[in-house]
């Protein structure tokens, strides 16, 4: 097996394929990731991440502005659409219907995130769907729409067999 940064070349891909970065101007950007199954390694200790990742469609999306002065401001996205295929766009499931171990992996993500990220992970907004017609190793096509804009991610992902 190759190995890119630490990591298994097929998850540096599906990571890299994964994450779409929109420079909307030189002072706005919008950040989306969708975090499928191949997003972790096929490992013991990411088992349960990557079933987690098959039963749930989670995206993490983050829209930055930075003022003149260099001050960082997020917007809260309530008009993210998700299709799979031609499916009708599917809502976020209201957080308070999230099973325990998606709540804890959501707080765990977002802390991690923070962390790691600093004020771009504070502005992080993590959605969950549900994962039924998802299937990162199908044959397929997901649209995340946005204000206007139409990011797709086209399946099977690297890292499927």
């Amino acid at each position: 097996m190759e190995w890119v940064s630490g990591l298994p070349s097929a998850v540096s891909a599906a990571r890299e394929y994964l994450k779409i970065q929109h420079q909307i101007s030189d002072r706005e950007a919008v950040f989306v990731i969708w975090m499928a199954p191949q997003y972790f390694p096929d490992d013991k200790e990411n088992e349960t991440m990557r079933s987690l990742m098959e039963d749930y469609f989670v995206l993490t999306f983050v829209h930055l502005s930075v003022s003149r002065l260099g001050e960082w401001s997020f917007r809260e996205a309530s008009d993210i659409l998700v299709e799979v295929g031609g499916s009708q766009p599917m809502a976020p499931l209201p957080r308070d219907s999230w099973a325990p171990v998606v709540l804890g992996t959501v707080e765990t993500m977002k802390a991690v995130m923070k962390q790691g990220l600093g004020r771009l992970g504070e502005g992080m907004q993590i959605l969950v769907y549900d994962g039924t017609g998802v299937d990162s190793c199908q044959e397929g096509v997901i649209w995340v729409s946005y204000q206007g804009e139409r990011y797709d991610y086209r399946t099977p992902l690297a890292g499927c067999s």
